[in-house]
């Protein structure tokens, strides 16, 4: 099986390493291409989070459409990410490799373009109409000798009519080192697929998630995230930090890592969800997408 990126309208890509600077919190302005963006963390090495939304593109039964990206060059994401490019997402017209994938998704392959980047991807959505879309690749190395880059998008219609109480939540989890590596057999083995449960409260506006990839919930290499969210239940977004990260990639240990989170739940009661988490200067990234169980 091949996985190369993970994208849900929580978009990531990666990039060099650096230092932080820290964000502001989101504060949305409208770009040239029809979106409404915001920068959630930006590295010294110009490499970062951020967040979009349509208000006029409709990908679901519900309102507009929501984002979450990570790129190596966070400023052109927010400048040239464009309602055409998340309409070919939502649309899904990549061929479908597997109708049933670990019993809770549908999974696709091929090529994408986010702010006029060209990635070749893995594409998961749930297998109920949940209006959630996550993409999981790598950008094609410019030059000789250059590394696969890891990059991230997720996509999902907007939220509506959010209910109360304790809810939870479950589907595929993809995580990836920053520059992807291959075996001998060239597969690429850097990166770690498997499944997550979330449980939230919407009364409190909090949650927990957890999310394992390796043998056992689906394939590649072990790992586990783990820890708190924080939801804004006027908006539907939520976010963590310093989830708890542990197992290895590639032989190279993840103990002792941590991860922020930033998500987004979809659909007319929020039936779905989606979203991308990353650690420090991207050196590790990945993203979920799921739907409501109760």
């Amino acid at each position: 099986m091949k996985i190369y990126l993970s994208l849900s309208i929580v978009c990531f890509l990666s990039a060099c390493g650096g230092g932080s600077v820290t964000p502001s919190g989101p504060s949305y302005e409208d770009n040239a291409n029809g979106m409404a963006v915001a920068q959630v963390v930006k590295y010294s090495d110009g490499s970062g989070a951020a967040r979009a939304k349509s208000s006029s593109l409709a990908s679901g039964p519900v309102g507009g459409s929501t984002v979450i990206a990570i790129s190596d060059y966070i400023e052109k994401f927010l400048q040239n990410v464009s309602e055409t490019e998340v309409r070919a997402l939502v649309d899904l017209s990549l061929p479908l490799v597997d109708g049933n994938y670990l019993g809770v998704a549908k999974y696709y392959e091929g090529q994408i373009t986010v702010a006029d980047e060209v990635y070749t991807v893995s594409v998961f959505e749930t297998k109920e109409d949940t209006s959630g879309v996550l993409a999981v690749g790598a950008k094609t190395p410019s030059g000789s000798g250059n590394l696969e880059k890891l990059g991230g998008i997720a996509v999902g219609s907007e939220v509506s009519n959010i209910p109360v109480g304790q809810h939870s939540y479950s589907g595929v989890q993809i995580i990836a080192s920053r520059y992807f590596e291959r075996n001998g057999l060239g597969e690429v083995a850097t990166t770690g697929w498997g499944t997550f449960t979330m449980d939230v409260d919407f009364t409190s506006g909090s949650g927990t998630y957890r999310g394992n990839t390796g043998t056992g919930v689906g394939g590649g290499n072990v790992t586990s995230l783990i820890g708190d969210v924080s939801i804004n239940i006027s908006s539907g977004e939520f976010s963590g930090n310093s989830l708890a990260l542990s197992g290895n990639i590639n032989g190279n240990s993840l103990d002792g890592k941590s991860a922020n989170l930033e998500g987004n739940f979809h659909g007319d009661g929020a039936t779905g969800v989606s979203g991308l988490f990353y650690t420090d200067s991207l050196e590790y990234g990945g993203g979920f997408v799921g739907s409501r169980d109760n």
